[in-house]
């Protein structure tokens, strides 16, 4: 997905909605923060009202009839003191948590601001037949490789070392042994196995699965 793509196909949809309520002589009336639409962890704008927000390819656009960057910034720094990172590139700002994205877009010059909020849908491969005794992570991106002398490697982007120590503190609860905080652990039942994680890049890790 290219955010920036999804930027103009908002904005376009928005233009063509208010092309064509001026055209009826109609005013668009405002709606609620569509909480059901979005995440939930998602908090309503609470400077200024909803007037339009609908689907736009694998994205969501709301559009809030306020273009007041200082306003903008408190909501981001709302955001962002509830775990959002807030990321600026040029005239875009984003929000990020886990997998999901907002982009913010401010038009003063036409008195509104809209958010185009998208959710990745990482691919995720894991190995369930081969390792049952292994739950599947529930963050990240994944895939696994099984190799005859090295066994079974797991690797995992987007995703950070205090997730795979969660991670590992789950394991610890069913059956495995070992301190979750040095990323390695065993059991012996039903057979034996180790689990090893070893960063290889900033967002991106291996896990390794090999017998004892």
């Amino acid at each position: 997905m290219r955010v920036k793509n999804l930027a103009r196909t908002a904005f376009a949809a928005m233009v063509c909605l208010a092309v064509a309520t001026t055209l009826c002589g109609q005013s668009v009336i405002k709606s609620d923060w569509p909480k059901d639409k979005i995440p939930a962890d998602i908090p309503a704008y609470p400077y200024a009202g909803v007037t339009d927000h609908g689907p736009s390819s694998d994205a969501y656009w709301i559009k809030v009839a306020e273009g007041k960057a200082a306003n903008v910034a408190k909501y981001v720094a709302l955001m962002t003191t509830g775990g959002w990172a807030d990321e600026k590139r040029g005239s875009f700002e984003f929000l990020k948590k886990g997998d999901e994205t907002i982009e913010v877009r401010v038009f003063p010059e036409d008195n509104i601001t809209m958010f185009i909020i998208s959710v990745f849908t990482p691919p995720r491969i894991w190995p369930t037949k081969d390792f049952p005794e292994l739950p599947e992570l529930t963050k990240g991106m994944y895939t696994f490789n099984t190799d005859p002398d090295s066994g079974t490697t797991i690797t995992v982007g987007r995703i950070t070392e205090a997730d795979l120590i969660g991670y590992f503190r789950l394991l610890t609860t069913k059956g495995w042994q070992g301190k979750p905080e040095e990323l390695q652990l065993t059991r012996s039942s039903p057979r034996a196995l180790t689990i090893t994680a070893e960063q290889t890049d900033e967002d991106q890790w291996s896990l390794s699965l090999s017998g004892e």
